[in-house]
């Protein structure tokens, strides 16, 4: 009988020991920021994801850097509002895991200038003229950034017949072929009370201008 006592006894010390030094089970945290590019004045929204053992109430303090939150304090994710131009870090804290697992993690979201059209040069011409002297400026600067492509808006008074528009578009584009490659070059039209035109250089990543 005292035999049995014992063991027993060596069995519980041992199992208590072990529960002792066992790892506590911690969830996986992974946080997620806004995707593409954002511009000063847009909504950044971050958001925490938590697999694995998740205890209920957790508490969640939040803090962003060159940013204001407008929703979602106290919860797993959060809306920013960024009014400059500078790269915005969202942090947050969590509080109600057990000992000894990670409490926290942070985003980084860098500002980047966003890629737009550059209106190169936008002059009156008659409707049966092209302005060589601004088309040629444009191949220019199509020359000096051979990865844009050059797009013009020609706008023609609402009564200009479809034959002067088409000769016009065909003169414009004989005379950039001569420094540039007719892939290159877009031409769109529009209507407008007297004839002029936008001459537009279009990096890679920019969408085209509209009329």
């Amino acid at each position: 009988m005292k035999l049995t006592v014992t063991v027993l006894g060596m069995l519980i010390a041992t199992s208590v020991g072990f529960a002792q030094n066992q790892e506590p089970e911690c969830p996986t945290i992974s946080m997620s920021g806004p995707a593409g590019i954002t511009r000063p004045g847009d909504q950044m929204k971050f958001s925490l994801e938590l697999n694995g053992s998740v205890p209920r109430d957790l508490q969640y303090k939040w803090a962003v850097s060159n940013g204001m939150i407008v929703e979602g304090q106290n919860t797993s994710g959060i809306t920013v509002v960024n009014n400059r131009k500078t790269s915005v870090t969202a942090t947050v804290e969590i509080t109600g895991l057990a000992e000894g697992c990670a409490i926290g993690a942070s985003e980084t979201v860098p500002y980047c200038e966003p890629v737009v059209a550059i209106l190169v040069a936008e002059a009156s011409t008659p409707v049966t003229q092209i302005d060589r002297a601004r088309l040629n400026k444009l191949s220019a600067e199509l020359a000096i950034a051979p990865n844009t492509q050059g797009y013009l808006i020609e706008y023609f008074p609402s009564k200009t017949s479809q034959k002067a528009i088409d000769a016009k578009i065909r003169l414009t584009l004989q005379h950039l072929k001569k420094s540039v490659d007719e892939t290159r070059i877009t031409i769109v039209t529009d209507t407008a009370s007297n004839a002029f035109t936008k001459y537009y250089i279009v990096p890679p990543g920019a969408s085209n201008p509209t009329p």
